[in-house]
C-alpha cells in the first residue's frame, strides 16, 4: 500500500533537502581542507566539534545519562567504525574530482579539479608540482 503524495509533510521534504545541501557543503569544505591540513586533524576536529556541539545540546538535561549503555563494547565497535570510515572519506576525498561551477568558462561545460597525489615523499620532493590540483573543462551531456 502506498500514500499519495499529499501525506508526505512538507517539513519532511525540506528536512531531507537541507540535509543533503549540508552534506554537500561539508564535503565541499572537507575536500577543500584534505589539501592544506592532514587527514587525521580534520577527522579529529570533525568528531571533537560533534562531541563539543551535543555536550552544549543534550548534557544540561541528560546529565551522566547521555555516556551510559547497556552495550559498550558495540558502542565502541561503532566509535571505532565511524572514526576508521572518516579517515577513508577523507582520504579518498583528497584524490576526487571537484566540479567547479562558479569557473565556467563556456555555456554547457564545467571545470573539475582533481589531485595528482603521490605517495612517495621522495618525489614530491623532487616535483612539488605531482602535489598540485589539474583542472579539466567538461562538457556536459547534452550540451552543444
Amino acid at each position: 500500500m502506498t500514500r499519495s503524495h499529499g501525506h508526505i509533510p512538507q517539513a519532511a521534504i525540506l528536512m531531507i533537502v537541507g540535509a543533503v545541501a549540508c552534506f554537500s557543503v561539508g564535503d565541499s569544505i572537507a575536500k577543500s581542507l584534505t589539501s592544506r591540513y592532514p587527514i587525521p586533524l580534520l577527522v579529529w576536529a570533525r568528531w571533537g566539534a560533534q562531541v563539543l556541539a551535543m555536550l552544549i545540546w543534550l548534557a544540561p538535561k541528560m546529565g551522566t545519562g547521555m555516556v551510559r549503555t547497556r552495550q559498550l563494547r558495540m558502542q565502541l565497535v561503532r566509535g571505532v567504525l565511524l572514526i576508521a570510515s572518516s579517515l577513508c572519506f577523507m582520504s579518498a576525498l583528497r584524490y576526487m574530482p571537484l566540479a567547479h561551477p562558479d569557473l565556467i568558462k563556456d555555456p554547457g561545460s564545467v571545470i573539475v579539479s582533481y589531485s595528482r597525489n603521490n605517495t612517495d615523499v621522495k618525489k614530491v620532493q623532487d616535483d612539488p608540482f605531482l602535489y598540485r590540483p589539474q583542472f579539466l573543462q567538461v562538457t556536459l551531456p547534452g550540451a552543444r
